[in-house]
């Protein structure tokens, strides 16, 4: 049986700090901006931040999936590599 790699003794107490640490630091920091600009100005830049968000997904999301339909288009043989995590098109081998 082959090992499995073995991970440096800090990435997963660092990983657990940083998934605990960074929300708690961004609520703080939003209840600070809140409290020095106010709480329905924060609002109305979290919303525009998320509709902007959503906005650049769907426009990158669609170039992207037009990228692989062309890519498709002009080698259907070639365009679906046969590797591990790559979806499978057409021809099995």
């Amino acid at each position: 049986m082959s090992q499995s790699p073995r991970r440096a003794p800090w990435v997963v107490p660092t990983l657990l700090v940083l998934l605990i640490g960074l929300p708690i630091l961004e609520v703080w920091l939003l209840i600070r901006v809140g409290q020095a600009i106010g709480g329905l100005n924060v609002l109305a830049i979290l919303i525009v931040e998320a509709l902007f968000g959503g906005w650049l997904m769907r426009r990158e999301g669609s170039r992207a999936w037009q990228a692989l339909l062309e890519a498709v288009r002009r080698n259907p043989d070639n365009a679906w590599e046969d590797r591990p995590g790559n979806l499978r098109h057409g021809k099995q081998r």
